[in-house]
């Protein structure tokens, strides 16, 4: 018996470092595409607001929420309230945790022996089992 675990814990180490790695790459990938975008002194134009939207749809921030982003970003560049970089960089931040703030709200537990099921519904290709290792991991 012990030889037929020993590769169940193995396989299992490689699905975890397999969601580490994955995870890792997501995080350095966003973090590396901001820092690229927001640091400098160029104004503020259409091509940033659209490699913005680009970072941001590729670390499964979502297509809705994306849009929701960028198109506040937009008002705010146009109204003149955003004027460089790095208001955009705090714009962006504070519009992300306001999103985060909106999901608060504690997990009703199941009863005892009863499992805790979530759902996660999607089309292919939208971040789905990232965001499952992402929720696994924390």
């Amino acid at each position: 018996m012990a030889a037929q675990s020993e590769p169940d814990n193995e396989s299992k180490h490689n699905l975890f470092q397999r969601f580490k790695t994955g995870l890792t790459r997501t995080r350095n990938n966003f973090n590396d595409g901001l820092a690229d975008l927001l640091l400098g002194e160029k104004p503020i134009d259409d091509d940033l607001l659209d490699d913005l939207e680009t970072v941001l749809l590729t670390a499964d921030v979502g297509l809705d929420t994306t849009r929701q982003l960028i198109d506040e970003l937009h008002q705010q560049v146009r109204r003149h309230v955003l004027s460089d970089r790095a208001a955009l960089y705090q714009a962006l931040q504070t519009h992300l945790v306001s999103i985060l703030r909106q999901t608060e709200q504690p997990v009703i537990q199941p009863e005892p022996g009863h499992p805790l099921v979530i759902l996660m519904i999607g089309i292919n290709g939208a971040g789905k089992t990232t965001t499952i290792g992402k929720l696994a991991h924390r």
